[in-house]
């Protein structure tokens, strides 16, 4: 946005504090065990009926019981403070209480021992600051690309090629050497602000989340939030490995790009950290585009030859696909067919499947219903291994839907009326492979026409649109970001937003579609209040 037009930014006032110091005390209130999302317990909102599936006795058996309980072993966080849950710090190898900022998540400020919203400057981390309880930045932290000047511009000329251009990366005093940079991205890569990746060899220092580094441009997104919002949610009220999302200001041989958003990716070290096995099978949806109108990735039974242009497998030399055929062909294509879910209850994690499928319903994302979503086969410790569903590219999300025209998938007209089962077929249709007008996903339609999973479903998901997550910290955080943001808006010349004041417009809308998304969730399930 130019800098042409700057007008003051929406004042924090009385209403402001007053969630501020609600959720202070929330925080300081609730013991671990209040935010477990598995014990259907968030903060002090009445608790879900547990879930008794076959397959389920191994819901608790992951290594995240509460640190010195005396039924309980103490979780171990031998990797990274995210194998404990939010409110926990990573003191000395065990999850439980925090003697310094680092050892809590990132946004989380350490007060007397305990990882939450913070309340002034120094509960946070070198660099950070405490805005409306959240630890961010004072100011984003600048990178600069360094690299031939004929090879940037023949990166930009040709945006469908993923073809790795040499580069440096500058982050401060310290230059990051060699790197590789390409564009990122599906339709995104044909806008004006494009995404992209940069790549470090194996085992080399860098400065990202991972060494291939995913910098998302957010062009379709005005306020900039929307995959920061759904990652900290899912974080927030579930236990589901999610990538992390942070902001850079990035810049080529010293020449100003714009915002982006570096998005963690998921590969070896995003499941070691979190407690998962890194070796294990990882897939990830991510049909080529000839297959996405196709339902190809849609968890469906496709032709032989069509699962490895849909699904694209990770860190397997072999590119062995059976199991993930198995899963398809032999538990949810014949579950479908019978008009059950006995098989996909003993093939999935069903207690984090449904905080998927319920998180994704709250905040209304949809896209993950044909592609951008992994799956990983873990084993637990009783021996049983089960598929587990990760979230990704989030961007299509609060109220951000396709529509059709030049605008296809901008997020400019919100929707908040999407039904929360979508990705359930229509009844009387039938799942196939190649039609363009249907939009489905068999697991979701098995899963969710199954009374009993469906009940537990919505019981989560009234679940989560009362609970304090969503009714008090998300409004903070959206202020967090909008002033930790605002500056780096103003000065981005590359985004769709003219001035400031569309860039206030825009946050207030997605205020706005949160407050209308409440009211829908609630009357759609009577929630209550």
């Amino acid at each position: 946005m130019p800098p042409a037009e700057t007008l003051q930014s929406q004042p924090r006032g009385l209403a402001r504090l007053t969630l501020l110091v609600v959720v202070l005390l929330t925080s300081a209130c609730a013991s671990p065990t209040d935010t477990d999302p598995k014990s259907g317990s968030i903060g002090d909102v009445a608790s879900v009926d547990a879930i008794s599936d076959g397959a389920q006795s191994d819901a608790s058996d992951d290594g995240t019981g509460d640190a010195g309980s005396a039924d309980v072993p103490p979780t171990l966080c031998p990797e990274h403070v995210l194998q404990c849950k939010p409110g926990q710090g990573c003191h000395e190898g065990v999850c439980g209480k925090c003697d310094k900022p680092k050892e809590c998540r990132a946004m989380e400020g350490c007060a007397k021992s305990t990882c939450g919203a913070c309340t002034k400057d120094s509960q946070c981390k070198d660099s950070k600051v405490c805005i409306d309880g959240f630890c961010l930045r004072e100011t984003v932290m600048k990178w600069d690309i360094q690299m031939a000047d004929a090879d940037w511009k023949k990166l930009l000329a040709t945006p469908s090629q993923k073809k790795y251009y040499p580069c440096k990366l500058k982050v401060a005093d310290t230059l990051y050497e060699p790197c590789q940079i390409r564009i990122r991205g599906g339709v995104t890569k044909y806008y004006p602000k494009v995404g992209l990746r940069i790549k470090f060899a194996d085992g080399q220092d860098n400065p990202g989340y991972t060494r291939k580094i995913n910098l998302r441009a957010e062009y379709n997104d005005p306020t900039y939030m929307r995959n920061f919002l759904a990652s900290w949610l899912f974080d927030a009220v579930t236990d589901i490995p999610t990538p992390r999302v942070r902001y850079r200001r990035m810049s080529v041989n010293g020449k100003d790009i714009g915002l982006y958003a570096e998005v963690e990716r998921v590969a070896q070290s995003f499941r070691r950290k979190r407690g998962r096995d890194p070796a294990a099978p990882l897939y990830e949806a991510d049909p080529i585009s000839s297959l996405e109108g196709k339902c190809a990735a849609a968890l469906l039974k496709v032709p032989k030859d069509i699962y490895k242009q849909a699904y694209q497998k990770h860190s397997d030399p072999e590119n062995d696909y059976s199991d993930l055929i198995a899963l398809i062909e032999g538990a949810i294509w014949v579950d479908h067919n019978k008009g059950e879910a006995d098989k996909v209850r003993t093939a999935v994690r069903m207690d984090w499947y449904i905080d998927y499928l319920a998180t994704h319903a709250v905040m209304m994302g949809a896209d993950h219903v044909r592609k951008n979503y992994y799956l990983s086969r873990q084993k637990s410790k009783a021996g049983k291994q089960l598929w587990e569903f990760y979230p990704w590219d989030m961007d299509m999300s609060f109220g951000c839907v396709w529509v059709g025209g030049k605008d296809k998938n901008i997020c400019i007209k919100l929707d908040d009326s999407l039904e929360l089962d979508i990705g359930v077929l229509p009844y009387g249709k039938l799942a196939k492979y190649g039609p363009d007008d249907q939009f489905f996903n068999l697991l979701i339609d098995t899963v969710l026409r199954a009374p009993d999973l469906r009940e537990k479903f919505e019981k989560r998901v009234c679940h989560i649109i009362t609970s304090p997550q969503w009714n008090t910290q998300m409004p903070l955080l959206i202020n967090a970001l909008q002033t930790h943001l605002l500056a780096d808006v103003k000065t981005d010349a590359t985004d769709l937003n003219k001035s400031e004041k569309d860039f206030n417009i825009h946050v207030n809308a997605l205020r706005e579609w949160i407050e209308k998304r409440t009211k829908h969730v609630k009357a759609k399930l009577d929630c209550g209040s």
